[in-house]
Formats: C-alpha cells, structure tokens, sequence
C-alpha cells in the first residue's frame, strides 16, 4: 500500500480538511439588545438565570436542540446568554445511563481542549508578572529537553503550534491502547522527546497536544507549584468557578456526566478507561455550563490579564488557543450586512465534547458540554442555528424540524427522506437509525433510493469519521461509500473514498475515486501525483 502524503495544497485543505467555519454564511436579523444597565455583571454577583428571558427565544432554542437530542447527536447541557443574562441553561439527554439519570445544568463534563484557553491565559499571566517571554526559548525553563531537538523552539511556538513538535498522539501504540493503561508523568515525557520534529521551529503550523504539555509543565517550573494549582489560584478561586478543575481517575466527582459512544449493535456503550492526567495542560480540565459562563465574562475585563496580553491572546492573525473570525450578520429584509466578531474553541476525548462561542461584539454567549461524542460538525450546526435565534431570526435554516420523525424508526423507515423543502439531512436520520439498531436496514433503503436523496456530503463526511472515531471501521466505511454514491459530484465525499481505500490497500478502488477528485479539482497537485503513482502500481500489479 502506498503512503498517502498528507501535505494537501491549499485549495484542498480549504475545501476538505478545514470542516466550513460554522458562522459564515449566517443569515440573521437583528434585534434591539439589552441595555448596558440590565446586564448583571459577574463582579456584582452570581447570574439570576431567571432575570429577563426571552421566552420565545428560549422556546425556540429549546426545539432547536431537542431536534439533536432526538436524533442521538447531542446529549448534555447548553447555556446561551445575553449581555451577561443567561436566557437559556438546561441538560438533555442522560448523564448516567446505567441509572437513567437525566443531564442537569450543573452536571461536569470534561472539557478536552478547550483546557488549551486556559493554559494560554496562565502563560499570559506569567508574561504580564515579567517572569516569562513569549520569546524564551523553551528548554531556558524546561532543562529536561534535549537542546539539539529542542533548541530552537520558543514559547511563542508552542502556543500557536507551530514549533514542530508532533502529537504525542502519534507516540507508538497509542491507537492500540498503550497509553490508556498507568503511566508516570515522568515516563510519559520521556516517550515524548523520543519523537522527531515533523518540521523546523516556526516553518508550519501542526496541532499539537504535545506542545501544551510542556507548556503545562513550564507553568509548573516558573511558578514552582502544580499546574492544578495555579489554575485554582489564578483563575478558578478569583472567578468563583467551584464547579471546575483538573481531572483525576482516582477521584469522585459529584455530578459527574458519563461519557458515552455509539455501540455496534444500537443503543450507546461506556467509553474504555483513558488515562486522563496524560493530557494534563492540553485536555485535563472538568467544567459546567455555568463556570463556563463566569470565565466568559471575565474576559470582558482586566480581572484575569491585562489588556496588551489580551489582546495578543485574541489576535486575529494568530491567536493562542482561540478561534477569531469577523463574520457578517445579515438582515435580509432590509438588505443590510453587519461583521461581528466570534472568538471560539472546542474539544474532543473519548465521548465528552465541548464548545464555546463568544459573540464578543454583543456580548452573546453560547456553550455546549457533551457526554455522548457530539461531532464538531454538529456543535456547529447548533451554534449557528441557536445564534439565529437569540439575534432574532426564528426559522431553523438548512434542516427543518419535521416532527413526524418523532415516530420510531421502525414505523418510519421507508419514509424518513421527509418531501418538504428543509429536509433533515441524511447524516441525521441515519444517526438516530444507527442508535435504534436499524442503521444496515437504512442504509441499504439509502442505496437503493440513491438518486433521490442525494445531498449532505458534509455531514455525512463527519459522521464517517465519527464512526471511525468511536470504532466503529466497517459502519465508517459505509457511510463513506455512501457519501461517494449520494454525491458524485462531490470533492469532499470522492476525496475521502479514496483516501480510505488507499489506507486499506484497495490501490485499484482508491485510483477510480482520486481520478474523480481530480476531475472536479485538475490543478490540485496532491491528486495529481497520487494519481501518477497509484496508475504504475496498478500497471506493475497487472504486469506481474
């Protein structure tokens, strides 16, 4: 099998690997918004979320995310505020399954990456106290590293992924499971300086778990004290974020959510044991919708960093562990456009999901916690469609809520590919056909019907890796073989078959599927050569 070179061109890392920014191309109207004296700031004191609401925006973000909860894509707790007023904070879907216990709006979920904002904002601290440059070179505060692998690499770097350091995800044996099992923190990081550079310091940008790690452990070094306990002192403790820290195996946490993924035969299974401590400053931290929200907030003032160190953490040209984008906001009647500002970031492990969007232009909030593998491609959805919303566009957009599909799968089987103008999307219905146990019966009706349902390649692209994600390789390949089939005219679903057949060794289906790619994008040059290169092992393969 030939090596897929990963190293896309721009065009098609655009249009494949980078999942649409979920806020561009909203179509939203604007409302008249609170006034600065009805927002109830955090210094003053807790959120009255019974102050104020909207009840017809709250209503409707309510069907809005029943609408995921129904379809088994989201479960868990949402909270969306309004210039520092909660309209809106509930659980969905069950935090414990084993003893049907439902999500409530103080349950804790791990947060993934998301724990990257925070140790970016520690990082800035120690800058604005002069104990620290972004500038510094890593091993002047980490002596463990080698300095002819590690020399060159500054802290600035680490923030902004681009030092070189791959993922410690690519450490050997970890996708069989090496490192679910007990590890010290010491051997972990002596695993890690074993891997080589992927690129020279600064040249590239590659996402990397590994880079926050030691971020985490520069914190700890220049501070003298644990990473879990500077977070406490410097941030948690001051915001009075009680329902928030670093998580540990061995603990009990109370109003803990479960995390949760899809199983082979219907319904959910219980996530295996993952190692937590090892994500440490990249992933560890636990949180609640609402400590969430109190974190927003601060970040409105100088409580936490200053404002030459915010700001640089909120660049727009290359911010630390934050997502800035200028979008616009359109009120069609009137045919008026107006940019606003969103600074986000999400996470994912192992069946807890999170987001956080900030609508920092008007103080508008949106978080989503997750407990059953909510995909990012879904957070968005329901962020920009709850976005709609609360600016005061009240139809739901690109999928309709029919509520006929309120019915059991197996009364409606044969007519979920609802007829009306907003159809809900495929990957949808096939997601909740997945957990009823009936996905091999749908998906052959799909295939059969192919020409009539045709449509939703990027949602059934992220529901193929989702699937993969909770391993689960043969539904995966399925789906992906679908998406090809419904979408033929499609870069993303023709591009994503062949890059899964060519990882299985299927070098003839893999050449059929890059040649199609390469019809609907003849100038990408990664499609080119893999077409050059897959057509002469095919011509030696017939030869011998």
């Amino acid at each position: 099998m030939l090596k897929s070179y990963k190293l896309l061109s721009s065009t098609l890392q655009t249009t494949l690997i980078c999942i649409p920014i979920i806020y561009c191309c909203l179509t939203l109207l604007l409302i008249s918004l609170p006034t600065q004296a009805q927002a109830k700031t955090i210094e003053n004191s807790r959120i009255d979320k019974n102050k104020d609401k909207d009840k017809k925006t709250n209503k409707n973000i309510d069907k809005i995310i029943n609408h995921y909860v129904d379809h088994q894509l989201f479960t868990g707790t949402v909270l969306v505020a309004k210039k520092g007023i909660i309209l809106h904070a509930e659980g969905y879907g069950k935090a414990e399954r084993e003893w049907n216990v439902n999500n409530s709006v103080d349950a804790k979920f791990i947060i993934a990456s998301m724990t990257k904002s925070f140790t970016a904002l520690l990082i800035m601290q120690l800058v604005d106290e002069g104990k620290i440059k972004t500038s510094d070179k890593i091993i002047k505060h980490l002596s463990i590293l080698p300095e002819d692998k590690f020399g060159a690499i500054t802290i600035e770097q680490l923030l902004t992924h681009t030092s070189g350091i791959k993922n410690y995800f690519s450490l050997p044996g970890w996708t069989k499971g090496k490192y679910r099992k007990d590890i010290s923190k010491e051997k972990f990081i002596a695993e890690m300086i074993k891997l080589e550079l992927a690129f020279n310091p600064g040249e590239q940008r590659l996402y990397s778990n590994t880079g926050y790690f030691l971020l985490g452990l520069i914190i700890e070094n220049v501070s003298n004290n644990s990473f879990s306990a500077e977070l406490k002192t410097r941030i948690l403790q001051p915001l009075k974020m009680e329902n928030t820290g670093t998580y540990n195996n061995n603990e009990i946490y109370q109003h803990l959510s479960n995390p949760y993924l899809w199983a082979d035969n219907g319904g959910y299974r219980k996530q295996s044991y993952t190692n937590m401590p090892l994500y440490f400053a990249a992933a560890n931290i636990y949180s609640t919708v609402e400590d969430l929200f109190l974190w927003d907030q601060a970040l409105y003032n100088n409580k936490l960093l200053s404002t030459k160190s915010k700001a640089r953490l909120f660049d727009p040209e290359n911010s630390y562990a934050w997502d800035v984008e200028q979008f616009e906001l359109i009120k069609a009647s009137a045919k008026v456009k107006t940019k606003v500002k969103v600074i986000s970031y999400n996470g994912n492990i192992d069946g807890y999901t999170s987001t956080i969007s900030r609508f920092v232009d008007d103080n508008y909030t949106i978080i989503l916690l997750s407990n059953n593998g909510t995909s990012d491609l879904i957070k968005q959805e329901m962020t920009q469609k709850i976005a709609r919303s609360i600016y005061g566009y009240d139809e739901f957009g690109d999928t309709a809520i029919d509520q006929t599909i309120n019915k059991t799968i197996n009364k409606t089987i044969n007519k979920t590919i609802n007829k009306a103008s907003q159809p809900i999307p495929v990957s949808h219905l096939l997601t909740k056909a997945l957990v009823a146990g009936n996905f091999e019966k749908f998906l052959n009706l799909l295939t059969t019907q192919a020409n009539e349902h045709k449509g939703d390649d990027v949602g059934l692209d992220s529901l193929g890796q989702q699937l993969l994600w909770a391993m689960l390789p043969e539904k995966s390949l399925a789906v992906v073989e679908l998406n090809a089939l419904l979408n033929t005219k499609s870069l993303r679903a023709n591009y994503r078959m062949a890059e899964r057949y060519n990882e299985l060794g299927l070098e003839k289906k893999s050449l059929v599927f890059y040649k199609k790619s390469l019809a609907i994008a003849p100038e990408n040059s990664y499609l080119q050569e893999m077409v050059q290169q897959l057509s002469l092992v095919n011509k030696d393969n017939n030869n011998h």
